[in-house]
């Protein structure tokens, strides 16, 4: 590959570094984009040749910290950066630049998974009770409380986190092969720390594997409680850039990659299956499963080495665009969700066109009549680089940065990322004009730049309707990046299982009825991914998840959500709900965990097999695979009793009769035939899960042809014998 298509954010320094770039008066320094450590270390992410040589690195004083096949994590001396670009061999390199986002983003839970009856396995026709015995369950988050009595075994005295990577703490001594944070095994060790970002970490380790100690009988028990865990507290910040949508991009990726890596290590190192789970997403990325974090979640996993990930919470939020445009052009107006909380409103969008396409982007800003008042040059995707510019007004500037990539690597489209401020959002919006020649965009808007907020796209506001002229998002493509989009990631969305609980603190019921029980929650996010694929993979309950929390750290707004306070080694410690795909996330990781104590050696595809294979469809799931609910809500008792049936089989999945179906693509028409068993009835349903048509056969045909000429262009699902084929009509 050409160096000349080297990554974009790298364009920035194959310039000049320490050139400036003068904008309508403003110089924006080129120095001031980049992100480094207390060491003046640039992390990023490389892709590389198979045949590479790493010792040019060392020989460049670049340190290397975690190989995931051909997508390598480095920490690259500043005064390095420009001659990262000239090492023959790398391909692609991602930079930590200031630009680019994420937000962190049981009761009768575990009844309707049915759980309970694999605890109590030897009563409900299973060889044993699994509860996650010699299983490494892995949570990557922030906010742990490591003295929580839920991190104990039953007994109540043996400890069962056996490590923690803290990534932000310097103070003690990083894991061997890492230059950053501080490694902790045992307890004593682990006591010595404290984790104050928040109780997510808490909550969500303690739903995947919480022995539940501390709540009545036992009541908010995780799914594998007796599972070993090792904790890694998230980078996700520096001293130069606080947790914010940027930072996520730039600073947790990397860190998520080597996090991966060290939980996979230690439990190669021990013998053991791991499953590892991150409730945690951004949407910086091209959501189709080529960005290098996906890539090289690709090449970490492996026999027994999972890796489950939260769908993302924008199921009501139209934060993602899309236009397919042929020389023609459309506008849409662009908010931050939380535009009135802060003196000035914020809007961080990352925007992709089709492969090996072009496309143009131009920003202005509206006033409250509706009028343009200061409208940008087109920037196009064939520049690469960056460009900044502003606009005075009688508030402050309206400021706009830009980068550019006319060829992402991994898969050839073209990329923009926009950095907007509007400084007075009571008298302003800030509008987008996007054109091209011949290209299918898609746009994602996370909200603020240096905070954690929510952005979406729409055609009218203050009063004002530009549905004329302007075109809104939807919320479809939702499923966030990191653990959303990857081929290998395990994917939860969330339904209902519980929405009312009583609040110890101010005893009361509360009732969270805008969700019944049994749909999936509105806030779950849907697919597809931007290349077409089913997602999220399955549904897990996500609605008032009963789990700990760290009570030093709990918000004051929340006191209302706790259910449980108890005494434990002369401290105080509690439970409380939450709601979220983070919530829905590790319960499938649970469940992933008794599945590798029944057979250790499942693939990441079997156990997507498996789980798709024993999902429960009901009437709120629709016809499955669909992209609100994937193949349906996880029912871990039939999860785990066919994970160990394939082992006593010989670790093979079963397969009923081969269907084929072909052409496909195809435009008219699809000739469907079955190997052996003869067809007994086809299906076809839209992406979204709507039967279009079907058709049972009582004679024993084996061929049939199916007109397909009354469908629009798009994917559909092609139901034969219960089977699924993904059809691509055009």
């Amino acid at each position: 590959m050409k160096k000349s298509i080297i990554l974009f954010l790298f364009c920035l320094f194959t310039q000049q570094i320490n050139s400036q770039i003068p904008s309508h008066g403003i110089t924006q320094n080129a120095n001031d984009l980049i992100l480094t450590n207390q060491n003046g270390e640039i992390p990023a992410l490389i892709l590389v040749d198979k045949d590479f040589d790493e010792s040019t690195l060392f020989k460049n004083n670049i340190k290397l910290e975690t190989k995931a096949g051909d997508v390598w994590s480095v920490l690259v001396p500043k005064e390095q950066l420009s001659i990262l670009s000239q090492i023959s061999g790398i391909k692609a390199i991602e930079p930590a630049l200031r630009i680019n986002a994420t937000q962190m983003k049981m009761d009768s839970v575990r009844k309707v998974m049915n759980v309970e009856r694999v605890h109590n396995g030897l009563a409900n026709g299973l060889p044993q009770n699994f509860t996650g015995k010699g299983v490494i369950v892995g949570i990557v988050d922030i906010g742990f409380d490591y003295k929580h009595p839920a991190f104990y075994a039953l007994d109540s005295t043996t400890y069962r986190v056996s490590r923690v990577w803290q990534q932000n703490h310097d103070e003690g001594t990083p894991p061997s092969g890492y230059d950053y944070g501080s490694e902790l095994v045992g307890k004593d060790e682990i006591f010595t720390d404290l984790d104050l970002n928040g109780t997510h970490g808490t909550h969500v380790a303690g739903i995947a594997a919480g022995s539940g100690i501390g709540s009545p009988n036992l009541k908010y028990q995780g799914h594998a409680p007796d599972a070993e865990l090792v904790f890694v507290s998230l980078k996700y910040f520096n001293n130069s850039l606080p947790g914010s949508a940027m930072s996520d991009y730039l600073i947790a990726n990397p860190a998520i990659i080597d996090a991966y890596n060290y939980i996979f290590n230690y439990a190669k190192s021990v013998g053991k299956p791991a499953v590892i789970n991150l409730s945690w997403g951004m949407h910086t990325g091209p959501h189709d499963g080529t960005s290098l974090f996906d890539l090289a979640t690709n090449n970490l996993i492996g026999e027994g080495l999972i890796l489950v990930g939260a769908a993302g919470n924008e199921g009501t939020n139209p934060m993602h665009f899309e236009a397919k445009l042929k020389g023609d052009t459309v506008r849409t107006i662009v908010i931050e969700n939380e535009r009135f909380s802060y003196p000035k409103e914020e809007v961080y969008l990352d925007m992709w066109g089709s492969g090996n396409s072009v496309f143009s982007v131009s920003a202005h800003l509206i006033d409250t009549t509706g009028s343009i008042v200061y409208e940008s040059p087109y920037f196009s995707s064939t520049k690469n680089g960056t460009d900044t510019r502003s606009f005075d007004t009688d508030s402050g500037k309206f400021s706009i940065i830009v980068f550019t990539n006319s060829y992402y690597v991994p898969n050839g489209k073209p990329n923009i990322r926009l950095l907007l401020t509007n400084p007075d959002p009571a008298r302003y919006n800030i509008g987008l004009s996007i054109t091209s020649p011949y290209s299918d965009i898609h746009a994602w808007n996370s909200g603020g730049i240096y905070r954690y907020t929510s952005g979406r796209f729409v055609n009218q506001y203050n009063q004002i309707n530009f549905s004329s002229t302007y075109k809104a998002g939807n919320t479809s493509y939702t499923v966030g990046e990191n653990g959303g989009t990857s081929k290998s990631v395990i994917t939860a969305g969330a339904f209902t299982a519980k929405n009312i609980y009583y609040g110890i603190y101010n005893d009361t019921l509360n009732d969270q009825g805008y969700s019944a029980i049994g749909n999936i929650t509105p806030f779950s996010s849907r697919g597809p991914t931007a290349d077409g694929r089913i997602k999220p993979d399955i549904l897990a309950p996500g609605m008032d998840v009963a789990a700990p929390i760290f009570l030093r750290e709990y918000p004051g707004w929340a006191w209302n959500k706790l259910v449980a306070i108890t005494e434990f080694n002369s401290d105080t410690f509690a439970y409380g709900v939450f709601s979220g795909t983070s919530m829905a996330s590790p319960q499938v990781t649970g469940t992933v965990a008794l599945m590798l104590q029944a057979n250790p050696k499942l693939t990441s595809f079997q156990i997507k097999q498996i789980l798709a294979k024993t999902a429960i469809m009901d009437d709120k799931t629709g016809a499955v695979p669909n992209n609100n609910a994937g193949w349906g809500k996880v029912n871990t008792y039939e999860a785990v009793k066919e994970s160990y049936r394939i082992l006593s089989a010989g670790n093979t999945l079963s397969q009923p009769h081969k269907i084929t179906a072909y052409p496909n693509p195809t435009s008219d028409e699809v000739t469907v035939q079955s190997e052996h068993k003869p067809i007994e009835q086809i299906e076809v349903y839209s992406i979204t899960g709507q039967l279009i048509y079907r058709k049972t056969y009582t004679e024993p045909l084996q061929t049939i042809k199916v007109s397909l000429a009354e469908l629009h262009t798009g994917i559909y699902i092609l139901k034969v014998n219960k089977q699924i084929i993904r059809l691509l009509v055009d």
